[in-house]
Parts: C-alpha cells; structure tokens; sequence
C-alpha cells in the first residue's frame, strides 16, 4: 500500500478530503491531520513569506521533514497565505520571483531525494475574500496575482514531472466558506473530483 504525505496550509490540516482521497486510491496516509504542525509543517509552516528566515533555507526544509514519512506520495496545496501577503505593504510581500525560488526549491529538492514520491501540487482556489492592503504593483488585479502564482506553480511542477491540480476554473462561492477563504464541504467535493481527475488511476 502507498504511503501519501498530505500537506498545505489550514486548507489541508483537520480537514476530510485528504483521507476520502486516500480511501479513494489505497493510500496510507502517513502524516496529520494532527498534530497541526504535520499537515502545515512540511513547507516550513503554513506559508513561506511570513516566517523567520529566507525563502531558501524555508524551500530547503520540505524536502527533508516530507523524507522522514518516506512517501510514495506527496499532495501539496500552495499558496493560500503566501497569496495574502502579495501585498505591497508587507514586508516580505510574495512577488512573482519569491514565489519561483520557492516553489522551485521544494519540488526540485524532492525530485532529487533518493526515493522521490510522486508529486501532485494544488493550485490556488477562487477566494472571495479581497486582499486586504490591495493588488502589488506587478500585477493589474487580484485575478491576475492567482493567476501569475498558478502558471508559475504549474511550471515548476510540470519541469520535475509532476501533476499539477487547476482549482480555481469552475470553483463557485457556494464552495467556501463565510470568510470567503476556505473550502466547505461542496468545496472539498469539488477539490476531490480534480485531484481525481488529474492523477487518474494508479
């Protein structure tokens, strides 16, 4: 039986979907959903740009805390947080070149470990909410942050042979909840169907 490592941000920790998904395909999953630090921890914690040290010694930290479950298996939901800090105020607001090093650093490093899993990125989800200090200067609007985030998501993953997961075409506000943010129920259902159709049989 496969062992998955299931990790993100609050969209993944407590949450059903990611043992549904592992029902699902016969996965044993061998990380969270508690303690929080086990669903969160293996990006260096809930989101990159707020954390104490550089983007680099944050990416180099995945690798190592994901190879201590010995996955055949890896589900990494990106960017949620990282894409409330793409703002211009903050001092140590996401941009499209804090993002790449980022993402590029996780999932090489996991490509590159001696028994690499199979890795599946999430992009990001079609959040209501608005960002709360505004658009940064390198984008036109909020759609165009999620947007540039995703396509770079989707690249770095594609160049290590990974699949990477489309959420927010098709996502509708009837699938977050109040705050605008997280997946409800009809959200999770939905998140499910793509992850399924993505990765496909095994």
């Amino acid at each position: 039986m496969a062992r998955a490592v299931i990790v993100g941000d609050s969209q993944t920790d407590n949450r059903g979907w990611p043992d549904v998904l592992c029902q699902f395909y016969g996965w044993t999953r061998v990380n969270g959903p508690n303690p929080v630090w086990s669903a969160r921890g293996a990006i260096g914690g809930s989101y990159w740009q707020n954390l104490p040290g550089t983007v680099a010694s944050l990416a180099a930290a995945c690798p190592l805390r994901v190879a201590a479950y010995c996955p055949d298996v890896a589900v990494i939901w990106l960017g949620t947080n990282d894409y409330y800090y793409a703002t211009p105020s903050h001092p140590t607001a996401t941009t499209p070149a804090t993002w790449r090093a980022a993402v590029h650093g996780t999932l090489t490093a996991l490509a590159a470990l001696r028994h690499p899993p199979r890795l599946v990125t999430v992009g990001l989800a079609a959040y209501a909410k608005p960002l709360d200090l505004g658009v940064p200067a390198w984008a036109v609007s909020e759609e165009d942050v999620r947007n540039q985030m995703d396509v770079i998501t989707a690249d770095e993953t594609l160049a290590v042979g990974g699949t990477f997961v489309v959420l927010r075409d098709g996502m509708t506000p009837d699938m977050l909840y109040p705050d605008g943010v997280h997946i409800n129920a009809a959200g999770e259902t939905f998140l499910l169907d793509r992850l399924k159709t993505a990765i496909g049989p095994v």
